[in-house]
């Protein structure tokens, strides 16, 4: 149960992984670090989660399909 309780009060995205995304990046760079989207999947952004965890970590891209800009909020 502790086990349980640590790995949801995590950042949905470690610091570490999270600053290797960067604006330009295209959506097969993004997959290959952070793998597929777990809560939603569009052209315009992919969203991870983390059950129980209020955080959140969004990938916005532009028209070419490039990272623009990355929305986080780690809350634990």
């Amino acid at each position: 149960m502790i086990f349980a309780a640590r790995h949801c009060l995590g950042p949905v995205v470690p610091a570490s992984t999270a600053s290797k995304v960067r604006p330009g990046m295209s959506q097969p760079e993004v997959r290959a670090i952070l793998g597929s989207p777990n809560d939603g999947m569009t052209d315009e952004s992919w969203a991870y989660v983390r059950a129980f965890n209020p955080g959140w970590f969004v990938v916005h891209f532009d028209s070419t399909l490039n990272v623009s800009y990355v929305d986080h909020e780690t809350v634990f």
